[in-house]
């Protein structure tokens, strides 16, 4: 029997649907509590079953990644119809950059566009994997979005990755109009790692002194790499991003470079933070990189950039994964999309839902 085979039996006999109380007996851990924060017992029994039995770094990396793409395709929101999808070839500096393209029904030209990297570590995950999430976010935030098929390490080791990310941004300046974008209002966002290279791709602009996204949604950034925060130690084991992942991450990810290379495309170690587009930051509560994303919006935020928080206490990293399955990540999935869909669409009123999470809006600095 299949490893990805196995785990979508697991999940079809009902750990999604099932009781907190009777998945913490049938997994056989007490509720994970941490300095006043309470896991969602959904995500802590899918952590839980993901260490015993599929831990992502004693794996091939094919069985890695087909596990991974496998979860984003039957774990993550249903996918949606579109009026439009496009496989593109963007021009890049290391070759062709595969991407592809969604166009939710009754959109009109020029639309706006969110160009979306998908997470992973830099490792795992591809387009087709986060086709529904993609979709999802296109209808939800009304907006076209582009994802983008990065080069994976570690056939192309960092920092190929945000050099793919930057080629594909400097494609849509020129081109935009030609596949029906409005240059104006084009957006940038990702998780985890991609996350990192929505970051990188907003610092490049600025420093390279090109038009900038109008926006940034880093979904639990990797923004330092160092692991070295207090979160990165209280949730280095039980939460999916467990640290032998993101050693496994890193060693695969650096290639040759230095630790002193590396810091080069970590956002956290920018010269400076002013003039970057309006951030919205979403964490969750039980991640190993939850200080790192917090540190770096009010690293923004000191730069006079605005941010929003987005803080999910009981989360944890990569919860994109299950937003068809749990109906909490799938509620912290919608509030991101929200938040661009108020930046693509200024001035235009929406339908707000109350919302359980916490937002939080840092202050400018002066």
């Amino acid at each position: 029997m299949s490893i990805v085979f196995s785990l979508g039996r697991i999940v079809r006999n009902g750990i999604a649907s099932a009781s907190a109380p009777l998945l913490h007996t049938i997994a056989a851990f007490s509720p994970a509590i941490i300095e006043g924060k309470r896991l969602n017992p959904q995500l802590q029994t899918f952590a839980s079953f993901q260490r015993r039995f599929f831990p992502m770094h004693r794996l091939q990396l094919h069985q890695a990644r087909s596990m991974y793409r496998f979860a984003m395709k039957s774990f993550a929101v249903a996918s949606r119809p579109m009026a439009l999808i496009e496989e593109l070839s963007i021009p890049g500096e290391l070759g062709p950059v595969r991407a592809r393209l969604f166009v939710p029904p009754g959109l009109s030209t020029p639309m706006p566009l969110t160009v979306y990297f998908h997470g992973g570590g830099f490792v795992l995950g591809d387009v087709e994997g986060y086709d529904s999430t993609c979709r999802h976010i296109a209808a939800r935030a009304r907006c076209a979005v582009l994802s983008v098929d990065y080069r994976l390490a570690p056939e192309h080791p960092m920092p190929a990755a945000v050099i793919d990310a930057g080629a594909v941004w400097r494609w849509l300046i020129e081109e935009a109009p030609s596949i029906g974008v409005d240059p104006k209002r084009m957006a940038v966002a990702g998780d985890s790692a991609g996350g990192l290279l929505s970051a990188m791709v907003c610092l490049m602009a600025r420093d390279a002194d090109i038009q900038a996204p109008c926006h940034q949604l880093l979904i639990y950034p990797a923004t330092d790499g160092r692991m070295n925060t207090r979160s990165a130690q209280l949730y280095s084991k039980g939460f999916i991003l467990e640290k032998q992942l993101t050693d496994w991450f890193r060693a695969l990810a650096a290639g040759g470079l230095t630790d002193e290379e590396m810091a080069r495309v970590m956002p956290i170690h920018a010269d400076r933070f002013d003039h970057l587009p309006p951030a919205t930051i979403v964490l969750a509560g039980f991640d190993p990189l939850y200080d790192e994303g917090l540190a770096y919006g009010e690293a923004l935020s000191g730069g006079g950039v605005h941010v929003e928080l987005q803080d999910h206490p009981d989360m944890l990293h990569g919860f994109l994964t299950f937003t068809g399955t749990i109906p909490r990540a799938r509620q912290a999935l919608n509030q991101a999309a929200a938040s661009l869909r108020r930046a693509l669409w200024p001035g235009h009123t929406m339908h707000r839902h109350r919302a359980r999470p916490r937002t939080v809006l840092l202050p400018e600095s002066a």
